[in-house]
């Protein structure tokens, strides 16, 4: 078994997109010579993992199976006079178990909120920053698609589209969600 794994291995190093010892960590698409922000196999895990309860926690609540190109999801206004728009994946997010995609313009900012209940995301379009307001902006990472992050109920934050195109993020939630902006009833 270990010689046919050496072999394998071999095979893999000595096919075109091979990952050179400098390269570690990330992967790259076959065929593409471009490094990119690609996700590491344990991110990818990660991200397949979620997407997996994400779709057994969607085929819980709808017997049959759905398929929605997202030029086809209704967007609405999530606050009048906001940019902001919500897409509705599956669920209902203020009441109970939801996919939600947000899509903002490029360069905005949401103010410092909270939500009542506890969330999942991943970034689908767009460059995202994600930050406690306790923190600064500069200093959270810069979240490209794939990458992911949680975010506990009723704890202050901020956001940001940074990039100059708009960005979508896929919003999870199991609880009932609402979003609070402080200062704001």
């Amino acid at each position: 078994m270990r010689s046919q794994s050496s072999s394998t291995l071999s095979t893999l190093r000595a096919s075109k997109g091979a990952v050179s010892s400098g390269q570690r960590g990330r992967n790259y698409c076959r065929g593409d010579d471009v490094p990119g922000p690609y996700l590491t196999g344990t991110e990818s895990m990660k991200l397949l993992t979620l997407i997996a309860a994400s779709g057994a926690l969607a085929s819980a609540a709808h017997a049959a199976d759905r398929m929605i190109p997202i030029e086809d999801i209704p967007w609405a206004v999530e606050a009048p006079g906001q940019p902001q728009r919500l897409g509705s994946v599956w669920g209902v997010r203020s009441k109970g178990p939801a996919g939600t995609y947000l899509r903002v313009p490029g360069h905005w900012e949401a103010p410092v909120h909270t939500h009542t209940a506890d969330y999942r995301a991943i970034v689908i379009q767009g460059v995202w920053k994600h930050w406690p307001a306790s923190g600064r902006k500069a200093a959270a990472p810069s979240l490209r698609p794939g990458s992911y992050w949680t975010q506990t109920a009723r704890q202050w934050h901020a956001d940001a589209c940074i990039s100059s195109s708009p960005c979508t993020i896929l919003l999870i939630n199991s609880e009932p969600y609402r979003t609070i902006v402080k200062g704001r009833k």
